[in-house]
């Protein structure tokens, strides 16, 4: 009881350190809240338009009073168009040549000169609906289609629409879900590190071994009580994490990928709590371990997927970090966000994945053991 005591001492005095964490990763949880829970809308995106017009007939004067929820149109000097082409006050110039609704009625029709700022996502729906427009016009005109008001005729079929249902729900909501716990291996990889660190360097002194022994006190006991400790610390952090999931994502959770989100957690915070040992039986100093502890979580974030997405990695340094339990962890995760359909293609990646982090665990634990065994011979 006395050492259970003792060790429940030394966690308090890293309270802090914990509620910093948590209280960081519980606001940015709040605020990824409004994103996560928000349903997938889509709505069009103006882009600032120069429109030249030189056949100025009814049709062109419609398409361009048809394209205006598109854009945003741009009165500009012909001098200063280039200047504003490179400044980005203009990103798409659309010039109708002269004869240009006459040519619709021939088979070879003349082409407006476009010119857009390169990768402009912007642009891209404008010019979809400007050839779309186009295209019923000629095809209207070179056929010689029957229409009374060709422009009231051509509008009544882009105002057409189409009911979209989509057969996977939530798919958006998954992906936030998938960054959610993304960020999450981060405080885990954090918080583990650097308190349980602290608490089994703080046991590890000479002195205080010396000094349990006298009062007749095996190293097996004094084991089995801080992995107690640990354990209950990492249940702890577990049981709030997994509340504020609840809270931040409470109709997701109670789904099938919510439930094998939940699984990962809790097997990566295991396999945690073992590198953590592993690091405090190697070091002998609080410095090194708590320099550790802010090294891996941030290192790994990087270059493992938490913070950037692993298809914006390098494929040799995906390949370097498979040894890493957190790659694994987010591969994971990504499957869990992209599952569309469960089968057992899908089941037999997730156990792989599983079954990965707990050998890495395994192998922390193994290696932990044989170090702290070789030196409390060197100790005698």
């Amino acid at each position: 009881m006395t050492v259970f005591k003792g060790y429940l001492k030394i966690l308090k005095k890293q309270k802090w350190t914990v509620t910093l964490y948590l209280a960081i990763f519980t606001l940015l949880a709040l605020i990824f809240n409004q994103d996560i829970k928000q349903n997938m809308v889509f709505e069009n995106k103006t882009v600032p338009v120069l429109w030249i017009d030189h056949d100025q007939t009814e049709l062109t004067n419609d398409l361009k009073d048809y394209l205006q929820s598109y854009a945003v149109y741009k009165t500009i000097r012909e001098e200063q168009i280039e200047d504003a082409f490179f400044y980005r006050d203009i990103e798409l110039i659309v010039e109708i040549p002269k004869g240009f609704t006459a040519s619709l009625k021939t088979k070879g029709p003349l082409k407006l000169k476009t010119k857009s700022v390169p990768n402009s996502s912007r642009s891209f729906t404008f010019e979809t609906e400007l050839e779309k427009y186009l295209n019923l016009a000629h095809l209207y005109l070179s056929e010689d289609i029957p229409a009374e008001h060709l422009t009231e005729t051509i509008r009544q079929h882009l105002n057409v629409k189409t009911d979209v249902q989509f057969t996977q729900k939530n798919h958006n909501n998954f992906n936030g879900m998938m960054f959610y716990f993304n960020f999450l291996a981060y405080v885990l990889l954090a918080l583990i590190i650097t308190v349980i660190g602290v608490i089994m360097y703080s046991f590890k002194s000479i002195d205080i071994k010396r000094r349990l022994h006298l009062a007749s006190m095996s190293m097996k006991k004094i084991n089995f009580i801080l992995m107690l400790v640990i354990l209950m610390l990492g249940f702890i952090l577990f049981a709030f994490l997994l509340g504020l999931s609840l809270v931040v994502l409470w109709e997701l959770m109670f789904t099938i990928p919510g439930m094998l989100f939940t699984i990962i957690v809790f097997l990566f915070m295991l396999s945690t709590i073992n590198l953590a040992y592993l690091i405090a039986s190697i070091f002998d100093s609080v410095n090194v371990i708590t320099a550790l502890g802010t090294i891996c979580s941030l290192g790994f974030a990087f270059v493992t997927g938490i913070f950037v997405p692993q298809e914006f990695l390098n494929a040799n340094l995906l390949r370097i970090t498979r040894i890493i339990p957190s790659y694994w962890y987010v591969r994971n995760n990504r499957l869990i966000a992209s599952m569309t359909l469960w089968n057992r293609q899908t089941a037999k990646q997730l156990m792989m994945n599983y079954g990965v982090i707990v050998l890495m665990g395994l192998i922390f634990i193994v290696i932990a053991f044989f170090i702290s065994r070789w030196k409390r011979q060197a100790e005698h």
